[in-house]
């Protein structure tokens, strides 16, 4: 309900008039600095320039949009205002008490109103148009200082929300982080993870892709990369360097008449006793079917002649299963032995000539050693 306070004739106004009560409720608040402080004649003033509006629960004030075209001066009850924050968010906040002013900071910056007021529960206020709140500013310095106190007390009022908000905010963020951090946590332990499991597979598959199923020796191909990395590597420094060919004698025959799992067995040992003679730089690898092919390091012929023969010893005193009833009574091997730059000057010619010493050996009776025809004397070994 809106009404107006006083009627043109103030002093005629019955004592049970809106205006009498007005008045008198103004002037009994012993609480109410704002009346306290106001001269008679200008809380006359207050009330004849008024309007009052009551409310009830839920009832709009004013909305935020707005216009700022009015002040109110909280008579009884409270005012509930929402307002949003930076982020659109709704942030309620309470005005009661009996002689607040609402609605005069935006009516003084002429700014549509940023906030939504509503009754909370049965309310009286008394309106004030902007051009008779402007004149209550100017004549009466009560007023002005009772404005101030109000926007004092609502800019900490509101900066303590905005404090409370940022804390919260604050927290969220610092909670938000922390998650973060176990995540990007987990995420870097899940990729070591899978970095390490790569790792592994990538290792297995250069393992599969070099090495020999049933041996455990260098395969065929690994062998031949070997052989390219060396013909790349004498045409910048010749070192020399020793080839032996071996190969199982009638290795046919133990596999028909034991089985190609004893055969395999067969295989292994021999890889096995081979491993154990050869030093850790030198190379062996399964060449095919029962050959094996081994490289030295710098060796000359007459070195891989004494690690050739040391070989064949090494799986001639072994005790094969059933290698009694082999043709020579034992599991034995034949090999050639070749060298750079004694009996070739390349690479793929150091291999040839091993291939054709281990079948010279091999027609010789086999369980033997040949060697491939130097092409030239041997270097003089300088410690000599």
């Amino acid at each position: 309900m809106v009404s107006a306070l006083f009627p043109p004739d103030h002093s005629a106004a019955p004592e049970g008039s809106s205006v009498s009560a007005t008045s008198a409720w103004l002037r009994n608040r012993p609480d109410d600095e704002t009346t306290q402080e106001l001269a008679p004649d200008q809380l006359v003033q207050i009330i004849q320039t008024g309007e009052l509006h009551e409310l009830g629960p839920g009832e709009l004030l004013f909305q935020e949009g707005d216009p700022s075209d009015s002040v109110y001066l909280l008579l009884s009850g409270t005012l509930e205002f929402t307002q949003r924050d930076s982020d659109g968010e709704a942030v309620p906040w309470l005005s009661s008490g009996h002689g607040d002013f609402v609605g005069e900071m935006g009516l003084l910056e002429n700014r549509p109103r940023s906030a939504t007021g509503r009754a909370r529960d049965q309310v009286r206020v008394l309106r004030f148009t902007h051009d008779t709140f402007m004149d209550l500013v100017t004549h009466s310095p009560a007023l002005v200082w009772s404005l101030m106190r109000t926007f004092s007390a609502r800019l900490r009022q509101r900066e303590r929300g905005y404090t409370l908000s940022l804390q919260a905010r604050n927290r969220e963020l610092a909670e938000a982080a922390a998650r973060l951090q176990e995540l990007n946590s987990h995420l870097e332990q899940l990729v070591a993870a899978r970095t390490q499991e790569l790792a592994t597979a990538n290792s297995r598959l250069a393992a599969l892709a070099t090495t020999d199923e049933v041996t455990g020796l260098y395969n065929r191909r690994y062998l031949q990369e070997t052989l390219d990395h060396k013909a790349a590597a004498i045409q910048r420094a010749a070192h020399p360097f020793a080839i032996i060919m071996v190969d199982i004698d009638h290795f046919k025959h133990y596999n028909d008449r034991n089985g190609h799992l004893a055969g395999d067995g067969v295989l292994r040992k021999v890889a096995d006793l081979l491993r154990g003679v050869i030093r850790g730089g030198d190379v062996i690898a399964r060449y095919g079917g029962e050959e094996f092919c081994i490289v030295l390091e710098n060796a000359l012929l007459a070195d891989g002649e004494r690690v050739a023969d040391k070989l064949r010893r090494a799986v001639c005193d072994h005790a094969f299963p059933k290698g009694i009833h082999q043709p020579l009574e034992a599991i034995t091997i034949s090999l050639g032995v070749a060298a750079f730059p004694e009996t070739a000057d390349a690479v793929p010619a150091v291999l040839a000539a091993a291939d054709s010493a281990l079948y010279a050996a091999k027609n010789s009776g086999r369980n033997r050693v040949a060697l491939a025809p130097v092409r030239r004397p041997a270097p003089v070994d300088p410690a000599e």
